[in-house]
């Protein structure tokens, strides 16, 4: 694999995580181990916390954060990740897109 490669690789990469970080993708994810869990349930409800202890169940999870100043590609861990995911929600919960 040569280094244009590897940067296109990455960047799909990114570009996937930041979807599925900021489409809530990775709540939907837990919604879904939820469901199946108690599949008899009309409804399901968790705290922040449950979903971060998902998170952090997750054996490899990192998000590679393209820096433009750079040219490279910065790693985050699943405290950023989780950072992130409550920045989130809390502007969706303040009414913000």
């Amino acid at each position: 694999m040569n280094v244009s490669m590897v940067r296109f690789v990455g960047f799909c990469f990114s570009i996937v995580l930041t979807f599925f970080v900021r489409s809530l993708g990775i709540c939907k994810v837990f919604e879904e181990h939820l469901k199946k869990r108690s599949p008899t349930s009309p409804s399901i409800t968790y705290d922040i916390s449950e979903l971060f202890e998902f998170v952090d169940q997750i054996s490899d999870l990192s998000c590679l954060v393209f820096q433009k100043q750079t040219g490279q590609y910065k790693p985050h861990n699943k405290d950023w990740i989780k950072q992130e995911i409550f920045q989130l929600l809390r502007k969706q919960a303040s009414g913000g897109k």
